[in-house]
């Protein structure tokens, strides 16, 4: 969802052309914007900011065990929410390098991003070289602005982050944008907290400086750039945040070295399985959809704790399979007589 900022390096460039008439051009663009924005700012609708307030994004419903173990999961959004307290120093230094490096000390529009952004739509003869800040990338995420049309879209998300940073902290915006934004998986993992365990499988405490560069890399675009199929353009993106890093001193020279010399490090995906207890998760899920409804229990983030014991559960399972191997091999060899091809009982069951 963020763009390119104004000196990330452009792929495909077009050649370039005046530097006088790129100046016209972009003098002509600025005046016709801000004209544009003063008339329309007097008119435009934009949401309430007050629903900021009552933040309450789709979260992931929860099964344990009668030990706790979690084993199956529902929902219509996979996340996991993080508060301002507990966004690590890393996490933090990448996303504002990389998307943001103003953002403490800009109103919610930072000026001098679109003044350096206007100097390389003039050097590249590119055009809409990206100057979102991040509280206006989190009012266009969070309000659902992507499909309106580009000049009011840009007006109101510089509307709405001026309200937003009049009514949050900082600290809360960026709490809030690490929780709304999209980073990628599938299905797809909002937010930072529940991105870490899907890459790397540990909490968001524990993020190394490599591991954060490489979560912010996939923010600009997460459904293009992925570590397990784009491993190549995620890794580049990586680096490039790294060297942001670097050049605003949040890392040293050594530091920076080891990181970019560093793999992705993300763990293998296992293959969706229905893992133990297919028959008791399907019959809780039946239960709670009868008594909650759907959008309850897909979207409210519940804890269900059951009476399933799963490694009583795994052994009864294994039991069962071995009995049957051992018979079929007590029976001997059976030619097939027929085959038929999506047989449900053959069908492994997914949660």
């Amino acid at each position: 969802m963020a763009k390119r900022t104004a000196d990330e390096p452009a792929e495909g460039a077009r050649p370039k052309r005046s530097v006088l008439r790129r100046l016209i051009q972009v003098a002509a663009v600025g005046l016709i914007g801000v004209g544009t924005g003063i008339g329309v700012a007097a008119v435009i609708r934009i949401p309430s900011v007050e629903s900021i307030d009552n933040f309450t994004p789709g979260l992931t419903t929860v099964v344990r065990d009668s030990h706790g173990t979690a084993y199956r999961t529902w929902a219509t959004e996979r996340r996991e929410l993080i508060s301002e307290t507990e966004i690590p120093a890393v996490m933090r230094d990448a996303v504002l390098a990389a998307e943001d490096k103003n953002f403490y000390q800009h109103g919610g529009v930072d000026l001098g991003a679109i003044i350096r952004s206007s100097v390389v739509d003039i050097k590249t003869g590119e055009l809409a070289t990206g100057a979102s800040t991040l509280t206006m990338q989190l009012a266009r995420t969070y309000f659902q602005l992507t499909r309106e049309a580009r000049w009011s879209r840009k007006i109101k998300e510089a509307l709405l982050s001026v309200e937003l940073e009049k009514r949050l902290s900082k600290d809360q915006i960026l709490a809030l944008y690490l929780n709304v934004m999209n980073f990628g998986g599938q299905p797809a993992r909002y937010g930072v907290k529940a991105a870490t365990r899907y890459y790397f499988d540990k909490d968001v405490a524990d993020l190394s400086v490599t591991e954060a560069a490489m979560l912010t890399a996939i923010l600009p675009s997460p459904s293009r750039l992925s570590p397990y199929r784009t491993p190549e353009r995620v890794l580049t993106r990586r680096n490039w945040t790294l060297d942001r890093m670097l050049r605003g001193g949040s890392l040293t020279p050594e530091v920076h070295a080891a990181a970019i010399a560093s793999p992705l490090g993300v763990v293998k995906r296992k293959s969706r399985a229905s893992g133990p207890g297919p028959f008791f998760a399907e019959e809780v899920r039946r239960h709670l959809e009868a008594r909650y409804g759907e959008q309850t229990y897909k979207e409210r983030g519940l804890r269900v704790d059951t009476t399933i014991d799963l490694d009583a559960q795994r052994a009864a399972e294994r039991a069962v399979r071995d009995g049957l191997s051992e018979l079929d091999r007590r029976r001997g060899w059976r030619d097939a007589t027929r085959v038929v091809e999506g047989d449900p009982a053959t069908e492994e069951l997914s949660s």
